[in-house]
């Protein structure tokens, strides 16, 4: 019998007030609408932190991180844990991608930011890595008897330098996160398009500032984009997926997920900055920080709108998908069971 696919979609800085809650006037996310009409919408996530490179190992391993070390060639994450106060090496086997390999699915990412492919060698079958600087990883069939040292020299593969003319104005487009959002897009379609993978994330770049997309032209590179035209590109990129696996007859089988992996970080880091707009101002509320990543969840066939209003925190990602790999999740009303049970808070 044919596993139903589960497909992770992360989508970079993603806003549970901005997307669903005090959406900015004009702003039509019409993807995220349809979407929440046959699914489950957390609406008082926990974030596990605000930096990507400490969140992803949290939602992986499921373990709490406040703090990482790199060693110098690259090739040891080490991980401090708060609750404990020790540190650990990131070790691929003890994260979700082992878990789908010990339950028989064909595993692959499509990441930004995070060195994916370096980071988790031996539990992924396919993997492409856009680091936002210029630079990508592609491996494919990595698992069979791979160490981690052998890829760390083949984390630099290629440049992204010269394919795009850098856009003149005050504030300059960054052409290298269009060219991530564009590499990721066609690498997430690639794997979206193999259904002998069954479990798959796909991290975009978007809607993570600074502004890379018009909204009104639908069109990339006009100076003074603003969150909320990449917002708008995120809901095009969902749309887009939708379609793909409509197209392919996967969509109301497969379970979705698509979070944050924190929220849109207003004060904390962009109010001030060059790239922050008037229209950032205004959607902020003057630069006032929500702390809430969105957080969807769409079970196979699921048909009905569903809220959890009870805290829940993320980094808690792994054991539902644990639970919905396992098939102990197959309706809204247990996905609500298990994540308003005592040991989400």
């Amino acid at each position: 019998m044919t596993k139903p696919r589960v497909i992770w979609i992360l989508l970079d800085e993603l806003s549970y007030q901005q997307v669903y809650e005090r959406r900015f006037p004009g702003l039509d996310l019409p993807a995220f609408d349809s979407v929440a009409r046959q699914a489950t919408v957390f609406t008082q996530v926990i974030p596990a932190g605000i930096y990507t490179n400490m969140v992803m190992p949290s939602l992986l391993t499921g373990d709490t991180v406040d703090n990482i070390r790199v060693s110098a060639d690259g090739s040891d994450l080490l991980l401090h844990n708060p609750d404990t106060n020790q540190w650990q090496l990131f070790d691929p086997r003890q994260t979700i991608f082992q878990d789908a390999d010990d339950r028989g699915y064909r595993t692959a990412v499509a990441g930004w930011h995070n060195p994916y492919c370096r980071i988790l060698p031996g539990v992924l079958d396919q993997c492409v890595w856009m680091s936002g600087n210029f630079s990508f990883v592609s491996l494919e069939h990595i698992k069979p008897d791979a160490s981690l040292m052998s890829y760390v020299g083949a984390s630099w593969q290629g440049t992204l330098l010269g394919l795009f003319q850098r856009h003149s104005g005050s504030v300059p487009v960054d052409w290298n996160h269009v060219a991530d959002y564009r590499d990721l897009l066609a690498a997430g379609d690639r794997f979206l398009d193999d259904p002998s993978l069954g479990f798959l994330l796909i991290h975009m770049p978007i809607p993570h500032p600074g502004g890379i997309y018009d909204r009104r032209s639908g069109t990339f590179g006009k100076a003074g984009a603003s969150y909320l035209d990449n917002l708008a590109l995120a809901d095009r990129y969902l749309d887009h997926v939708r379609l793909l696996l409509e197209q392919r007859g996967e969509w109301e089988s497969s379970t979705i997920v698509i979070m944050g992996d924190h929220s849109w970080r207003t004060k904390l880091i962009w109010d001030g900055s060059p790239g922050w707009t008037a229209e950032d101002e205004a959607a902020s509320n003057g630069g006032q920080f929500d702390d809430r990543p969105a957080y969807i969840v769409k079970l196979p066939h699921q048909n009905q709108a569903a809220r959890i209003d009870a805290p829940f925190a993320a980094v808690r990602t792994r054991a539902m998908l644990q639970q919905i790999l396992d098939g102990k999740i197959q309706s809204p009303a247990e996905l609500a069971a298990f994540a308003e049970s005592r040991s989400s808070q």
